[in-house]
């Protein structure tokens, strides 16, 4: 796993040498620093930190569990094309999440 050097990265993409696994581990990666990230964030003043803390937990450990959801699914399928497939879904679902959370909410 390359996670400074772009252009070995690059190289292995090239020699096909990449796989859905591989893809797998960088996407969860990406959710684990975009939760850290997310946490460092200055907390709502409607929220004690300790509330902002759970609430970054809870969202790290929700999108850890869906990718991994989302990756069995995958392998148990054809076991191809798993980020193309997360990212292209993952809209129309989020989309339908946003509905139907302000539905629920409102």
């Amino acid at each position: 796993m390359y996670l400074w050097d772009v252009h070995a990265l690059a190289r292995r993409f090239r020699e096909n040498r990449v796989n859905e696994w591989d893809k797998f581990r960088y996407y969860l990666l990406i959710i684990i620093l975009g939760s850290l990230i997310q946490g460092l964030a200055p907390p709502d003043l409607q929220y004690a930190p300790f509330r902002a803390i759970q609430e970054s937990m809870a969202v790290a450990v929700i999108s850890i569990v869906g990718a991994w959801c989302c990756y069995l699914a995958n392998y148990k399928g054809d076991n191809r094309d798993f980020i193309g497939r997360i990212l292209c879904m993952g809209l129309p679902i989020t989309i339908r999440l946003l509905v139907y959370g302000l539905l629920f909410f409102l």
